[in-house]
C-alpha cells in the first residue's frame, strides 16, 4: 500500500492552529485537477481505499448476523462489504481521467454465479437507482417548469383538492391543506404530506392479520369511510403498480384524505408520497408520460446510453446487476409505471452516473445561477451536520482539526435490492458514486452505509491535501510590478501548519513602498479563498485570519465576530482592497494578478 503521509514542500507559517472561526461557505482552494497521476494524493489515496477493502474481504466475514453490530457501528458492519455486489467511482470536472480510473468493483457470490444479467460488474454494469431517480426528476423539472410554476398552490394544479381544503376544516383529524403546499415544497421534502404511500401493502390495511399481530385494531374496511376510499381507489395495493385505471387523477384521490405529518414548510420529513405527488405535477404541467420526457431532457442531452427508466431493455439485460432471480420484476419494468417512476424507476451505471453529476458542476443543461440557486439548503433537520434540499440530502462534513465544513449534496436511494448513492462537492469539482445490490434488505443499507463513510473517510482528505498542493504550485510565490519606479509586490504560500484555516496566505505585501501588513497592524485580511473563476481569471478575497480560542466562545459573540457576517474587506474609491484578480494560463497557472483596490497589477516571477 502507498502511503499517504507525503509532506507538501511548501513553506510552513507561524499562525495559530486552532479551530477557524467561521469562513463564508464555499472553496477555500481552487479545485484540484490531478486527482490520477502518480503524483496525486487523490490517486494514492483511491489505491489505499481499493487495497484495504481487497483486504477486508480476503479476511472474510461471519456467516451469519445472529449478533449483528450496533446500527451505527460503521467499522463493524464493513467486514461484512464482501456480500454486495458494489461499484465505487470518483469523477471530476477538471481531470477527465477519474472517472475511468477512479472506480473498484466487486461482485458477490449471487451474482458471480447468477442465471440472470451481468456476472462481471465493472463501470457499464446497470443497476437500479431507487430514490436517486427523484434527482433526475427534479433536475428535468427545473429544465422544463416555468419559475412562477414552482410556488403555484396544489389546488391550482388539481382543482379536486380545492374542493377537500373547503371541507378540510370540519374533519376530525388534521388534515393537509393543499392551497398552502407547492412544487417546490414537494420537491424539498418540507410540504408536511404523510411520508407513506398509502396506496401501498404497508398500509396496514393490505394484511389484517400482520395488523392485528401489531396491536392495530380489527375493523370491517368496508364500512370504515376512509379505508373504504383507499379500497376503492384503482391505486390500492398492487394497483399502484398493475391497474392501468391507476391515474395521476386516481393517486391524487388516494392522498387528498390522509392525514398530514406536518404543516407545510414547518420541518423536513422524507416523503415518498410526497414527491411521487410531485412527479405527478410534472407530468400535468409538461403534457408528458415520464419515459419520453426524462430521456428528452437528460439521458439523450448528456449521452447516457444505459440509462434508462421503467425497467431494462431487453437489449441491456445482460449489463444488469441482478442479485436474484426473484426481484427481476423489478429489473424488466414490471414493478414500475408513469406513477412511481419519477420517484424510484430509474436505472444507470457508474459511467452514466458520471456524466449526470458532471454536468450538474459544470452547468451544461441549466444556466450556471440556477445550479447555484438549486445547490443550497431548503431546511435543516435536529442534526447539525444534515440539511435538506430539493431533493438533495446534504452531509456537512467537519473536519476535526480545523473545523472547516465541506458541504457534500449528495442523493440517495434505498429499497429493494439495492442502496446507492450519488454524490457532488461542488467545492473541489468532484463527485463520488456508491452502487450496491444485495436482496437481504435488512442488512444491506447498514453495509452499504459503512462502505460510503470508508470510502469518504479514505478519500475526502486527499482532495484537501491535492489542493493545498496545487494552490501552492499554481498561485504561490512573488508577484512584483513591471511599471518602472513602482515599488509593489506581493508574497503568497500556503499554510500548511496543521489545524490552521486553509487557503493561500498573503506574507508579504508592498504597496508603493509601503510595508502594508505593518501598516495594518495585525488586521490585514490576508487569507484568500476563491470566488469566482471566468474569462481566463481566478478571483480571490481576503478573509480574516481570525482562528477560534480553545476555550469555548458563546454562540451570539462568535456568530458577530465571523465572517459571514461581519464581512471583511473596505472599498478604495469604489473597489475592494480585498480583492485579487489572477490571470491563469491553460495549465491553471496563475501569470499575474491584479488587485482593484490598489489600483496595480503585479506579474508573476
Amino acid at each position: 500500500m502507498r502511503s499517504s503521509s507525503k509532506l507538501l514542500s511548501l513553506p510552513l507559517l507561524a499562525f495559530s492552529a486552532s479551530h477557524v472561526l467561521a469562513d463564508l461557505a464555499g472553496p477555500r482552494y481552487p479545485p484540484p485537477t490531478d486527482l490520477t497521476s502518480k503524483k496525486s494524493f487523490v490517486a494514492d489515496s483511491w489505491s489505499n481505499l481499493t487495497e484495504s477493502l481487497d483486504s477486508i474481504m480476503k479476511e472474510g466475514f461471519p456467516d451469519n448476523l445472529d449478533n449483528p453490530p450496533n446500527a451505527l457501528d460503521s467499522r463493524g458492519w464493513l467486514q461484512y462489504v464482501g456480500n454486495l455486489t458494489y461499484s465505487l467511482s470518483m469523477f471530476s470536472l477538471h481531470d477527465d481521467d477519474a472517472g475511468k480510473s477512479l472506480q473498484f468493483h466487486h461482485e458477490s457470490d449471487e451474482v458471480k454465479n447468477g442465471k440472470l444479467g451481468t456476472r462481471k460488474v465493472d463501470g457499464d454494469s446497470i443497476y437500479r437507482l431507487q430514490s436517486i431517480s427523484k434527482l433526475f426528476t427534479m433536475y428535468g423539472a427545473l429544465m422544463t417548469l416555468k419559475k412562477s410554476d414552482w410556488s403555484r398552490p396544489l389546488t391550482d394544479i388539481f382543482p379536486d383538492l380545492a374542493k377537500h381544503d373547503a371541507a378540510a376544516e370540519k374533519l376530525p383529524y388534521s388534515y393537509q391543506k393543499w392551497s398552502e403546499v407547492t412544487p417546490f415544497s414537494l420537491a424539498s421534502q418540507i410540504s408536511g404530506v404523510f411520508p407513506q404511500i398509502p396506496v401501498l401493502p404497508a398500509d396496514g390495511l393490505a394484511d389484517i392479520k400482520q395488523a392485528l399481530a401489531a396491536g392495530l385494531p380489527y375493523f370491517d374496511p368496508t364500512t370504515d369511510p376512509v379505508a373504504l376510499k383507499l379500497l376503492e381507489n384503482p391505486c390500492y395495493g398492487q394497483g399502484i403498480l398493475t391497474n392501468e385505471s391507476c391515474t395521476t387523477d386516481a393517486y391524487v384521490q388516494s392522498l387528498k384524505d390522509i392525514p398530514r405529518a406536518h404543516l407545510p414548510w414547518e420541518t423536513p420529513e422524507y416523503s415518498n408520497a410526497g414527491f411521487v405527488l410531485f412527479g405527478q405535477v410534472v407530468k400535468k404541467l409538461t403534457g408528458s408520460s415520464y419515459q419520453p420526457w426524462i430521456n428528452k431532457k437528460v439521458f439523450s442531452p448528456l449521452g447516457m446510453k444505459d440509462s434508462s427508466a421503467g425497467g431494462v431493455a431487453k437489449s441491456r439485460m445482460g449489463q444488469a446487476v441482478i442479485p436474484d432471480e426473484s426481484i427481476l420484476a423489478f429489473v424488466d419494468g414490471r414493478a414500475d409505471t408513469n406513477i412511481t417512476m419519477p420517484s424510484g424507476g430509474v436505472f444507470s451505471t457508474t459511467n452514466d452516473l458520471a456524466k449526470l453529476g458532471i454536468s450538474i458542476l459544470n452547468n451544461t443543461l441549466l444556466p450556471a445561477n440556477v445550479t447555484r440557486w438549486w445547490m443550497k439548503p431548503q431546511s435543516n433537520t435536529a442534526q447539525l451536520d444534515i440539511q435538506v434540499g430539493a431533493p438533495w440530502e446534504i452531509v456537512r462534513s467537519t473536519d476535526p482539526k480545523s473545523g472547516v465544513v465541506t458541504d457534500i449534496y449528495s442523493k440517495s436511494g434505498d429499497g429493494g435490492f439495492v442502496t446507492t448513492w450519488l454524490m457532488l462537492i461542488p467545492d473541489f469539482g468532484v463527485g463520488f458514486t456508491v452502487l450496491t445490490a444485495n436482496p437481504v434488505e435488512s442488512t444491506r443499507l447498514r453495509i452499504a452505509s459503512a462502505l460510503a463513510d470508508h470510502m469518504l473517510e479514505t478519500v475526502l482528505p486527499s482532495v484537501w491535501k491535492q489542493s493545498a498542493k496545487e494552490a501552492q504550485k499554481n498561485f504561490g510565490g512573488s508577484y512584483v510590478s513591471t511599471t518602472k519606479g513602482l515599488n509593489s509586490s506581493l508574497t503568497l504560500a500556503v499554510n500548511m501548519t496543521e489545524g490552521a484555516p486553509p487557503g493561500l496566505v498573503v506574507t508579504d505585501f508592498i504597496s508603493n513602498s509601503t510595508d502594508v501588513l505593518k501598516a495594518w497592524e495585525g488586521t490585514f485580511n490576508n487569507r484568500l479563498v476563491p470566488t469566482a473563476a471566468e474569462n481566463g481569471t481566478i478571483t480571490m478575497r481576503g478573509l480574516t485570519t481570525g482562528d477560534l480560542p480553545k476555550t469555548n466562545v458563546t454562540l451570539f459573540s462568535k456568530m458577530m465576530a465571523s465572517d459571514w457576517i461581519n464581512s471583511p474587506g473596505t472599498l478604495s474609491g469604489g473597489l475592494p482592497e480585498n480583492m485579487y484578480v489572477f490571470e491563469v494560463n491553460d495549465k491553471g497557472k496563475a501569470t499575474a494578478v491584479t488587485l482593484p483596490g490598489y489600483r496595480v497589477k503585479l506579474e508573476r516571477k
